[in-house]
């Protein structure tokens, strides 16, 4: 295992910082407290009057937003380390993790460097060199510091997230039919217009006209739409309709 110092040249308003690396099979690792310090650091220089958080507190709070394969203890921590999270570090995909969930002044400025400096010489010669030097002010090689696979593989879980959220939330949208319906006895798969958590949402002449589209709709293909009469009224609230039915008609209102 090799342990080398690298001085990013990215100019901050706390100054340029070192950040200390390992490589370990070949693979590159930041230092985590080095990282949380710089930010914390340029945090503190772009607002005086910003309260401190402690180091070790924030590496805790970051670590847990961390995959497993992201982070790494160094081995034979020196005995004077009191805290073995000083000595963590972390993959480039954990790196660029830290970064972009932080919402602090120093991190969006972060973001914003490579977001207008690095991504566009990606985009134009596919690769990035940042002016970076080790412990033998040698610079770095190209694939040191892979900028557009992080972005990727970030990207990838935001998309995930996304796409989890809303398939929890269509969950949790049909629970709150099904409750709906078990209070006031309409049958499985039946609801009414003002209980659909997407109809009810609609101003309450929207809902009348939605319900004559429903009751339309299943007048005209009465196969594929399906209404169940509760009571003799003739207001919203005396039909419930398949939920295929509420929702094909919804669709001119969305």
């Amino acid at each position: 295992m090799i342990l080398s110092e690298t001085i990013f040249s990215y100019e901050s308003a706390g100054g340029q910082s070192a950040i200390r690396t390992l490589t370990k099979e070949g693979k590159l690792y930041f230092s985590l407290f080095d990282v949380v310090k710089t930010i914390s650091a340029e945090n503190r220089a772009l607002d005086a009057n910003r309260p401190g958080k402690s180091l070790l507190n924030l590496i805790r709070a970051h670590v847990t937003h961390l995959l497993p394969t992201e982070v790494m203890v160094r081995d034979n921590i020196p005995e004077n380390i009191d805290e073995p999270l000083r000595e963590a570090y972390v993959t480039k995909a954990g790196l660029l993790r830290v970064v972009l969930q932080d919402n602090s002044p120093a991190c969006i400025k972060f973001q914003e460097w490579i977001l207008e400096e690095v991504l566009p010489s990606v985009i134009e010669t596919g690769t990035y060199t940042h002016p970076s030097t080790n412990a033998n002010n040698t610079s770095m090689s190209d694939g040191d510091f892979d900028v557009e696979k992080m972005l990727l593989i970030q990207l990838q879980e935001t998309r995930e997230r996304k796409k989890a959220d809303l398939a929890l939330k269509s969950e949790m949208n049909q629970l709150a039919v099904e409750v709906d319906m078990l209070k006031t006895g309409i049958k499985t798969g039946f609801t009414l217009v003002s209980q659909h958590p997407v109809a009810r949402e609609l101003e309450d002449e929207k809902q009348d006209s939605l319900f004559l589209d429903c009751i339309a709709l299943c007048s005209h293909y009465p196969s594929t739409f399906k209404s169940e009469r509760l009571n003799q009224k003739n207001d919203k609230t005396s039909k419930a309709f398949s939920l295929n039915t509420i929702e094909t008609a919804l669709e001119k209102y969305q």
